[in-house]
């Protein structure tokens, strides 16, 4: 019997804004929930809830946010957590998103 294995490495670097409008539509209903895996405070996400009406923009904003003020630290690792955190899993999208495939 042969068994194989796959290993998936998360890439390196800092998602692409293109990436985050994605994910902003697949994650929109768990905007918030995201942004506190992220370490968003509660002032900043009721401001964007409040400035802002679609949620799928909210959900972009944020994460364009989180990317601004992190800089280089705003990696796909980071990302990757967050998304496998048990309150937002999204596993499809964290492996979709931030593995090298």
């Amino acid at each position: 019997m042969t068994v194989y294995f796959y290993f998936f490495v998360v890439k390196d670097g800092t998602p692409q804004n293109a990436e985050l409008e994605e994910l902003a539509f697949k994650i929109a209903a768990r905007w918030r929930t995201l942004g506190r895996r992220l370490k968003f405070n509660e002032s900043l996400t009721q401001e964007i809830d409040k400035t802002i009406e679609e949620t799928t923009e909210k959900a972009y904003q944020m994460l364009l946010h989180w990317k601004r003020r992190e800089g280089p630290a705003a990696t796909y690792q980071v990302l990757y957590d967050a998304l496998m955190h048990p309150l937002v899993d999204r596993r499809d999208m964290a492996e979709k998103l931030c593995f090298n495939q």
